[in-house]
C-alpha cells in the first residue's frame, strides 16, 4: 500500500461525508476522520474485502480513479483498535462460527436468543423465557464451543465453571464459590453462565452417598440463584455428556427447562467445517468438501479437527501443501466415535424430557 493518503483531504464521499485527513496506517488499513467525526476505515487486503463481503457485514463500496476501494465506518477509532476489529471483520462470529447444523441454529435462535433479548414481551404475553438452558449429547460434538459462540450471539459476557474450578473438599466452599459466580454474573450482566459437565457439580441426590450429603446444600444453592436468573440478564447453560446423571430437580420448569440436544455433526456440518478448518491453511487445489462430508459419515467434531491437524503437521514437516490425498488417507484410519446404543440413550432423553 502506498504511504501516500488514498483520499486527499476535502474528497467528498458517497453519501456528502468529507474527509479531514488521514489518522492512521497500519499494514493493509487507512483510517480518515470524516467530517461527521466518524472514522472510515479502508481496506487493502482482498482476502479481508473477500470475508468481509462473503459475510454480509455492512460496508461502502469508494472508488478512486478506476480503483474499487472497500470502507467501513466506525463512530471511534483508537489506534489498538484496528487488529481487534480486522479480527471480528475476518473471523466468523456467534452463530456463523458454527458450521452447518442448521436446525440446531434454528432452535437457538426461536428458544434461547429471542427470548433472552426480548424477555419484557414475551412477559407480556405471559410466556416466561427460560432461567436456564441444557446442553446434552456425545463429547467431541462441541457443547462448550457452542455456548462460547451463543454468548458472543447474545452479546453477553461469559463466565465458565465447572466442578473443577468452583469444587470444593472444604464444608461450604463450593456453595460459597456458586454464590461467587452468580454475583459476578449478575455484576457484569448481561451475561451467560456456563456451567460445564454440570452432572458432576449438581448430581443427583439419591446418588448421593452417605458422606456426600452435603452436596445437597450445594445443589439448593444453585437452584436458589439460578430461579429468576433471566430477570437479571444472565443465562445459565449447562452441558453434560451424561444427562440422566443431573439432579432432577434442576431440570424443572422454570429452572434448565430448555433442554437441547447437541448431535454429531450432519453431512452439510462436516462440509462446512473442512471448509472452517483449512480455509487459512496452505492447500492444494482440488479439495472436495463434498467428498470430505461424505466419507466421515459418524465422525464427531474433535475427529474431523484431528484429520486435519494430523495433516497439516505432515505437510508442515515436507514442507508441502495440504492434499485431498493426505485429508482421505487420514481420514481412513478413523471410526465413528458413537455406538449406535450411545445415540439411542440421548434420543431417547431428548424425546422423553422435550418441553
Amino acid at each position: 500500500m502506498s504511504t501516500k493518503p488514498t483520499f486527499p483531504p476535502g474528497w467528498v464521499l458517497p453519501g456528502g461525508s468529507r474527509i479531514l485527513k488521514r489518522v492512521d496506517k497500519q499494514q493493509f488499513v487507512e483510517v480518515f476522520l470524516l467530517d461527521s467525526k466518524e472514522y472510515m476505515y479502508l481496506f487493502h487486503d482482498e482476502e479481508i474485502v473477500k470475508k468481509l463481503k462473503a459475510r454480509d457485514i455492512p460496508h461502502e463500496v469508494l472508488f478512486s480513479g478506476s480503483f474499487e476501494i472497500t470502507g467501513k465506518r466506525y463512530s471511534d477509532h483508537k489506534e489498538e483498535d484496528i487488529a481487534e476489529r480486522l479480527k471480528n471483520l475476518t473471523q466468523r462470529r456467534g452463530l456463523d462460527a458454527i458450521a452447518g447444523m442448521a436446525e440446531l441454529k434454528r432452535t437457538l435462535i426461536r428458544d434461547v436468543i429471542q427470548p433472552f433479548l426480548n424477555w419484557e414481551a414475551y412477559e407480556k404475553y405471559g410466556v416466561t423465557p427460560s432461567n436456564g438452558v441444557l446442553f446434552f449429547g456425545p463429547p467431541g460434538c462441541g457443547k462448550t464451543f457452542i455456548a462460547r459462540k451463543l454468548a458472543e450471539a447474545l452479546r453477553a459476557e461469559l463466565i465458565e465453571m465447572s466442578e473443577g474450578t468452583v469444587g470444593s473438599s472444604y464444608i461450604h466452599a463450593t456453595s460459597n464459590n456458586i454464590v461467587q459466580a452468580f454475583r459476578k454474573a449478575e455484576e457484569i450482566a448481561p451475561s451467560v453462565l456456563f456451567v460445564d459437565e454440570i452432572s458432576g457439580l449438581m448430581p443427583r441426590r439419591d446418588s448421593l452417598s452417605s458422606s456426600e450429603q452435603y452436596r445437597e446444600a450445594e445443589i439448593s444453592e444453585f437452584l436458589m440463584h439460578m430461579e429468576g436468573s433471566v430477570k437479571k440478564k444472565v443465562l445459565v447453560i449447562g452441558a453434560t455428556n451424561f444427562p440422566e446423571r443431573i439432579d432432577p430437580a434442576i431440570l424443572r420448569s422454570g429452572r434448565m427447562d430448555k433442554r437441547v440436544f447437541i448431535p454429531p455433526p450432519d453431512k452439510e456440518a462436516r462440509r462446512e467445517l473442512f471448509y472452517l478448518l483449512l480455509e487459512e491453511r496452505p492447500i492444494r487445489s482440488g479439495i472436495d468438501f463434498e467428498e470430505l462430508a461424505r466419507i466421515t459419515e459418524g465422525l464427531i467434531s474433535s475427529d474431523l479437527k484431528l484429520i486435519v491437524n494430523n495433516v497439516s503437521l505432515k505437510a508442515l514437516h515436507e514442507n508441502a501443501l495440504i492434499s485431498m490425498a493426505s485429508l482421505i488417507e487420514e481420514a481412513s484410519r478413523f471410526k465413528p466415535s458413537l455406538s449406535e446404543d450411545d445415540l439411542k440413550r440421548y434420543l431417547e432423553f431428548a424425546t422423553y424430557h422435550r418441553s
